[in-house]
């Protein structure tokens, strides 16, 4: 339990964040919404109930959050349009303080999604998590991202060939009907292959020695 008192201010910037609502919904987030430590977001055509898990400071600081209406962060009585001007007007003024040239609210968004594929949810998952109609949407967005994630996965894969990591990861790949097939390629030199190490962007550092 944090000592410093976090304001719906900061709950709203924390907890768009880490739930990856957009600006509207997040306005018109009711109190009832939270169980326990989970969001719910919304229920799926098929009946499913869709919940996102939110950070203790988080869970802590919605609350805290007083007032008798049902929404935590509206009164409930001002247009919606008004109420996210409001929101928004506050929300350039933080990425004014914190120098973040170019923002807007879907920035939040954005981070909550690449910091998942970064942890390893797979962009199927992360499609339901955002709500959106199809996977192929998901794919549009985040593709540049997920094409840079990929290269460094096959990259880390190829220098370490780190078979008890990966081992779990190709069985799981093979029973769900996926051929694995390995190529092997001599390089000329030891000097030949520090030297591609070294220079691979966003690589993985050499040791002098």
């Amino acid at each position: 339990s944090s000592s410093r008192y976090v304001g719906p201010h900061e709950t709203f910037v924390l907890t768009m964040r880490h739930s990856g609502l957009r600006i509207g919904d997040k306005i018109a987030l009711k109190r009832d919404r939270m169980k326990g430590n989970k969001l719910f977001l919304y229920t799926q055509k098929t009946g499913t109930a869709v919940y996102v898990p939110l950070p203790p400071a988080d869970v802590e600081a919605l609350g805290k959050l007083e007032g008798d209406s049902e929404y935590f962060f509206s009164s409930g009585r001002a247009k919606p349009q008004t109420a996210r001007a409001n929101w928004s007007r506050y929300l350039d003024t933080v990425f004014e303080l914190a120098k973040v040239k170019d923002a807007h609210s879907h920035r939040f968004r954005d981070t909550f999604a690449v910091s998942l594929l970064e942890n390893g949810v797979s962009l199927e998952n992360l499609s339901v998590l955002l709500g959106h109609s199809s996977v192929r949407i998901t794919e549009r967005h985040y593709k540049p991202w997920v094409k840079t994630l990929q290269r460094k996965l096959e990259f880390a894969f190829e220098i370490t060939l780190a078979s008890r990591t990966f081992a779990p990861w190709l069985r799981d790949l093979r029973a769900s009907g996926y051929a694995v097939h390995f190529f092997f390629l001599w390089l000329p030199s030891a000097d030949f292959a520090v030297e591609r190490v070294a220079v691979e962007p966003d690589g993985i550092g050499v040791l002098d020695q």
